[in-house]
C-alpha cells in the first residue's frame, strides 16, 4: 500500500525512484497480500490513521480511513492531504490475493478547479500465487491523459523469478533478467534495452533469507551505496526501512514500524539522518465479530 506518511511528513518528490522491480513488483505485492490477510484473520473492519508532525502535534490538515469488506473482497483507503483527496480500492480473490487496484487522486489546480488522475491496476497469478501480469493504466477525466504499462513474469521450475518484460503503451519493451543464488534469492537485476544492459541492482539478504539491502551505483559517491537497508522483527515484520532521497543526495530518511500482538501496525513514523523525528502516523483498529 502507498506509504502515507511520505506524503504526510516529506516531499516525496524529491525521492529518486529506480527500477527494483524485483522489489516493487513481488515483494511489494506479497506485502499487500500478507496485509489483507492480516485483516481477513483478524476480522478487521475499519482503521483510523492519524497523522503528527515532528514535535507530536496532531496534522490537521491529514486524515486516512481505511474500511474492510471482507464479504465483498474490498479495501477502501480514503485519504485527505490538504486541498488532494485519493480513494484507492483493493479488490481480492477467495485466497486475499490482491486482484485490483483502482486508484483516484484529485488536486485542486486553481481556486476552483480540480484534476483528476485514475489508476487502475490489474494482477494475474500462475498455480503458486506469483504474480505473472501485472497492467497499470493512467488516464484523466478528459481522456487527455492515456499511459499503460505491462510487467510479463517468468519463473523457473521452482517458482523463482527469472525474467520480466516491461511493456510501455503496448510498444516499448524492455526485459529485465534476474540471477539467482544457491538459495534461490534475487541477488542481481539487470535491464536490457535493444540488447544494450542498463544499471544493475543487487540485493543482499541475512541467514534467514530475508532482504536486508538493495544496492545500486552511486555516481555521486562512485561507489556501490544501499538504496534500502531493512531490519525485521522476531515475526520477520519489517520493523526498520531506511531510504536515500536520491543518486546525486547522499542523505537518507529512516522509517520505522511497531505491531500489536496480532500482528496488526500501530505506529509508524520517520527520522532524518540526525535521527529526529521528521513525524509519525498512529493507527487504531476496529474489530467485527
Amino acid at each position: 500500500m502507498k506509504n502515507i506518511l511520505g506524503s504526510l511528513v516529506i516531499l516525496t518528490s524529491s525521492i529518486t525512484l529506480h527500477a527494483q522491480y524485483y522489489y516493487k513488483d513481488l515483494i511489494g505485492t506479497r506485502d499487500i497480500n500478507q496485509t489483507i490477510k492480516g485483516y481477513l484473520s483478524n476480522k478487521v473492519v475499519s482503521a483510523e490513521a492519524t497523522g503528527f508532525d515532528g514535535d507530536g502535534v496532531k496534522n490537521s490538515d491529514f486524515s486516512e480511513t481505511y474500511n474492510f469488506f471482507a464479504d465483498k473482497n474490498l479495501l477502501k483507503i480514503a485519504t485527505r492531504n490538504k486541498s488532494d483527496i485519493t480513494n484507492e480500492y483493493y479488490r481480492f480473490d477467495s485466497k486475499g490475493l490482491l486482484t485490483n487496484i483502482s486508484d483516484t487522486t484529485s488536486s485542486l489546480a486553481s481556486d476552483t478547479k480540480y484534476t483528476y488522475l485514475v489508476s487502475t491496476s490489474t494482477y494475474n497469478y500462475n498455480e503458486k500465487d506469483n504474480p505473472v501480469l501485472i497492467k497499470n493504466t493512467v488516464t484523466d477525466a478528459t481522456d487527455s491523459i492515456y499511459a499503460n504499462e505491462i510487467h510479463q513474469w517468468f519463473y523457473n521450475d521452482e517458482g523463482k523469478p527469472v525474467r520480466m518484460l516491461r511493456i510501455l503503451n503496448n510498444n516499448d519493451t524492455t526485459e529485465i533478467r534476474f540471477t539467482l543464488d544457491d538459495k534461490g534469492n534475487v541477488v542481481e537485476e539487470l535491464p536490457f534495452v535493444k540488447k544494450i544492459a542498463g544499471e544493475k541492482t543487487y540485493y543482499y539478504y541475512d541467514d534467514k533469507n530475508r532482504l536486508t539491502d538493495i544496492v545500486r551505483f552511486n555516481t555521486k559517491a562512485r561507489k556501490l551505496l544501499p538504496d534500502y537497508m531493512f531490519e525485521y522483527t522476531e515475526k520477520n515484520q519489517v520493523s526498520q526501512k531506511i531510504t536515500t532521497l536520491s543518486m546525486m543526495d547522499l542523505g537518507y530518511l529512516i522509517w520505522r514500524y511497531v505491531y500489536d500482538d496480532r500482528g496488526l501496525k500501530t505506529k509508524e513514523a520517520s527520522f532524518n539522518k540526525d535521527k529526529v523525528m521528521t513525524g509519525k502516523i498512529e493507527y487504531s483498529y476496529r474489530i467485527g465479530q
